[in-house]
Parts: structure tokens; C-alpha cells; sequence
């Protein structure tokens, strides 16, 4: 718990995949990291750009509330998440998951590129920020606008405090699909496939269902009590059936009860 928190990493001060270009004489060259020029290319030149205006209109609109180096650690703990869920939003929010600048920084040889894109340093603004795939599963989440909001941070515990300040349910798909991203990119490291957007958006909403069964339930009329199975009249049979249906894995069941009374 007493470790050190080393901020000035997170996002780093590296540069996005296509935002390099020169001015001659009034006009920008839009080019890739090999210095060629495609229509790609300048499209994803002026998407960066234009993320990082409204990353930077977004953090002007912020920039009254006061940052200050202390975030409610009880608060994460009392979470009703899975303790692996909450570990890595400690780790993440202390900045020592074992991203390779990090581990670069401890000394150690390795190839610094992020191990999903292979295109620029992994430090924790690229691999959940900034990495062209990771941005393909916030959009697919529908959460591109929190994206930007957390980009304008420049350490991770402060993203993390923004995090817990979330409204109740946009806090638990944004914590779950960092995790499920963090889980994909270890898989990727370790040498399987790469999963889809999709694919983690599917872990993503599943993990949502199974942690709503964490959660102590809230208090609610006694149902049960105020229900009361009436018998048929004498000679007759009652018929009580029931069944329920998931659509995220097309299953489901039924079951039904006859009895007399």
C-alpha cells in the first residue's frame, strides 16, 4: 500500500501513430510513421487532432476542479467487485502494471512497442487510451466520450479518481472493460490471438451481470410474504409454470408444477 506513485508516465509524452507532418509553403503532409503518404494516413492525422481538441476543450471545461494527490482508497475497496477487478484498479491507478515502459524502467531489456499494434511505445496512455484497437472497443462500448474525458489526465491516479467519481453504472463498464482490455492484452503478450472489439464487449456486458450478483441486495418489499398460493377448488388441478430467457447466450429454462388442493 505504501508504494510509490510515479504519475509522470502514464500517458507519457510520446507521440500519437499518425500526427507527425510538415509544413512547405502553406501545406501539411500528412504522413505514416514510414513516411509515406495515404488517404489512411490523413485521416487518422486530423481524427487525432480533432480528439485532441476536444480532449483539450474538455480539460478547460474541468480545470476548475482541484486535483490533489489523495484519492479515497476505502471507496475502492468497499466496491462489490471481484477482488482481481479491484487489484488491477489499484495497480492501474499506482502505475505498476507491468506495461513495458515500465518494465523499461526498471532496467530491464525488452521491446518497448505495444504488444497488440506493434507500433509505439506501450506506456498506460497507449494501451488503454491511445492504441488504435483500444479505441476500437470504446467506441464499440459507446464510451468514446469517457475515453476523452480520462485522456485529459495526465497521471493515473487521477484517472482512477475520476473513475470513482463516476455515476454508479458507467463506473462499472468503464472498470470492467479496462480489465477485460488489460486481460486481452496479456493474452496477446503471451501469444494467442488478439480479440475483437466485440468479443470484448461481449466479456465486458457479462462481467456486468455477474457483478450485479455481488451486490447486496437492496431493500425491497417482502414479496414472497405477500404472496400466497391459493389451492384449486376440490376435483380440479393447478397448473403453475415459469421460465426465464438470456439474450447474451441464448439460453434459458423452464419448469412448471401441477397439484391438486
Amino acid at each position: 500500500m505504501g508504494q510509490r506513485i510515479d504519475p509522470g508516465y502514464f500517458l507519457g509524452g510520446g507521440c500519437e501513430e499518425y500526427p507527425s507532418y510538415t509544413a512547405e509553403y502553406g501545406v501539411r503532409r500528412f504522413c505514416s510513421m514510414a513516411g509515406i503518404f495515404t488517404v489512411k494516413s490523413a485521416y487518422h492525422t486530423l481524427e487525432d487532432q480533432r480528439e485532441h481538441l476536444a480532449s483539450r476543450q474538455t480539460g478547460e471545461s474541468s480545470s476548475g476542479v482541484a486535483r490533489t494527490a489523495s484519492l479515497d482508497w476505502g471507496k475502492l475497496w468497499r466496491l462489490h467487485y471481484f477482488p482481481k477487478v479491484k487489484h488491477f484498479l489499484w495497480r492501474f491507478a499506482h502505475n505498476t502494471l507491468p506495461l513495458r515502459m515500465n518494465i523499461d524502467r526498471r532496467g530491464m531489456e525488452i521491446d518497448t512497442r505495444c504488444p497488440v499494434c506493434h507500433r509505439l511505445n506501450e506506456d498506460g496512455g497507449h494501451c488503454f487510451f491511445k492504441c488504435k484497437y483500444v479505441k476500437a472497443g470504446w467506441r464499440v462500448m459507446n464510451l468514446k466520450h469517457i475515453r476523452l474525458e480520462l485522456m485529459q489526465y495526465s497521471s493515473a491516479l487521477d484517472v482512477c479518481k475520476h473513475i470513482l467519481n463516476m455515476k454508479e453504472d458507467k463506473m462499472l463498464t468503464t472498470v470492467l472493460f479496462l480489465w477485460n482490455w488489460w486481460d486481452a492484452r496479456n493474452k496477446v503478450n503471451a501469444g494467442e490471438d488478439r480479440r475483437s472489439a466485440e468479443q470484448v464487449y461481449d466479456r465486458v456486458m457479462r462481467m456486468v451481470s455477474e457483478t450485479s450478483l455481488l451486490s447486496p441486495a437492496k431493500s425491497r418489499p417482502n414479496v414472497q410474504a405477500q404472496r400466497k398460493w391459493h389451492p384449486p377448488i376440490l376435483g380440479e388441478l393447478k397448473l403453475n409454470f415459469d421460465g426465464a430467457f438470456f439474450d447474451e447466450g441464448k439460453t434459458g429454462g423452464w419448469g412448471f408444477v401441477v397439484r391438486d388442493h
